[in-house]
């Protein structure tokens, strides 16, 4: 459990820490560290989290200690506690696994944070039980250390629109910003276009990016890759 993009200030992650971060995790803190607006995220492992609960049976709260620390860095210079989301990261996207689970209040009580009849440990519960049932990589781990690794995100609800797009064109592989869908490419601010290509560079690959878009300003939210045409791919067409 580690804050990927804290609220203020910058993620300090260990070597382990970032050997851990797979799919829309990875590109949270790429996009942060690199000094873009990104809506403060913690990720919390499956590993983690099961050891949070044995805690709660033995009553005891060493752990739970150091994730409401973690969950307290979601916190803005407000001081005030935002309404949270909770968003799997698998590192290959799936039908199967849940969808994100946004207007959750945040815990009123620390032992509400590990509380499965609660809201945001139910959320956290019910995102890693969708690892279990989904198909394909992540649905079958290849062995109990990747199962481990998996991981959730809890992140503070984003203010604005959301808005979707690709890094680029699903069909000609033409640096975006692209429409994801057949609703066409939202208005988006030129600062997009500075996302766009840091998200690019790094991924070497075809995303759906999210974003909050409110006043003009631009808020990183989430991404994965996605599947282009044979065309769009590098070296594709020839």
């Amino acid at each position: 459990m580690f804050a990927i993009a804290p609220a203020t200030g910058k993620a300090n992650l260990s070597a382990t820490q970032l050997k851990l971060l797979a799919g829309k995790s990875r590109w949270i803190y790429r996009v942060g560290e690199a000094g873009f607006p990104t809506v403060p995220t913690v990720a919390i492992t499956r590993t983690a989290w099961e050891a949070l609960q044995a805690e709660r049976v033995r009553k005891d709260d060493k752990l739970r200690v150091h994730w409401v620390a973690c969950l307290v860095r979601l916190v803005g210079a407000s001081g005030k506690p935002p309404m949270l989301v909770v968003r799997t990261s698998a590192s290959v996207h799936n039908g199967g696994l849940m969808p994100a689970k946004t207007a959750i209040p945040a815990p009123t009580s620390e032992a509400d944070s590990v509380d499965p009849t609660r809201p945001l440990a139910r959320a956290i519960k019910n995102a890693f039980d969708s690892y279990g049932v989904s198909g394909g990589h992540w649905g079958r781990p290849r062995s109990d250390d990747e199962r481990a690794r998996q991981i959730v995100l809890v992140q503070a609800e984003a203010e604005g629109e959301a808005e979707r797009f690709l890094t680029r064109n699903r069909q000609t592989g033409a640096l975006g910003p692209a429409a994801a869908g057949p609703g066409g490419l939202p208005k988006l601010p030129d600062s997009i276009e500075a996302l766009v290509t840091l998200l690019d560079a790094k991924a070497g690959r075809h995303l759906e990016c999210l974003v909050a878009v409110k006043r003009g300003q631009v808020q990183f939210l989430s991404a994965r890759p996605i599947r282009a045409s044979a065309a769009a791919e590098p070296g594709g067409g020839g």
